[in-house]
């Protein structure tokens, strides 16, 4: 992991520092989002949102070029755990945060149309993520479920805020590839972005996001 975190560092970097500095196009980009948290020793959680931005391109030779972006992500998480007795916790989520992905796409256009692909680190920085925790649990049944699951359940409704209150990491960097498709200044994009950081501070379990997006682009 620390070899694959350094590596998307270099990589960065040399865009960054290396790579021609005035962009050719640009471009706003809207978008619907699906994210999953998982990890070992804590139950998944699947996120839906959107997210928009701006992105530059930067040409380079041979169809490459690179791009950076800037968006801000919304995501809603509503999950249900059901337990005996007919008691239950549930959890709704709302996380705000903002995306810098850097990439590097391959261009092949055939007439009118442009098809592509793209690979690269997505940095995500957490703005804002408050959860409300709503549990019919007996004392008894959370104590089962805490030395079970080594995480704490409440016995009734709780609000927090997931990373004032050290739950949480800031900081997700991803691995993403994907590709999509423009037609004259309208481009269709999607892909995948594998989260790489533990997200969960506590040692007891890990956590990490990763999902899938589609956006709509418009370049200018």
């Amino acid at each position: 992991m620390k070899k694959s975190l350094k590596l998307v560092f270099i990589l960065t970097g040399i865009l960054y520092f290396y790579l021609p500095l005035s962009a050719q196009t640009y471009r706003i980009e809207a978008g619907y989002l699906n994210q999953v948290r998982s990890g070992s020793g804590l139950s998944s959680t699947y996120f839906d949102g959107a997210q928009v931005g701006v992105s530059s391109d930067f040409a380079l030779k041979n169809n490459f070029s690179y791009s950076v972006g800037g968006y801000y992500s919304f995501l809603y998480s509503f999950k249900e755990q059901l337990f005996p007795h007919d008691t239950y916790v549930r959890y709704t989520t709302y996380s705000h945060s903002l995306d810098i992905p850097v990439r590097l796409n391959y261009t092949l256009s055939i007439k009118k149309v442009k098809l592509f692909a793209y690979a690269g680190p997505n940095f995500n920085i957490g703005l804002y993520q408050p959860q409300k925790t709503v549990s019919t649990l007996t004392t008894k049944i959370a104590e089962l479920v805490q030395e079970f699951q080594h995480v704490t359940i409440p016995n009734d409704t709780t609000r927090s805020e997931l990373y004032n209150d050290n739950v949480l990491r800031r900081l997700n960097i991803q691995l993403g590839a994907g590709g999509g498709i423009q037609w004259r200044k309208y481009r269709l994009k999607s892909g995948y972005d594998f989260g790489l950081l533990d997200l969960y501070k506590s040692k007891t379990a890990s956590l990490h996001q990763s999902g899938w997006f589609v956006s709509l682009g418009y370049e200018f």
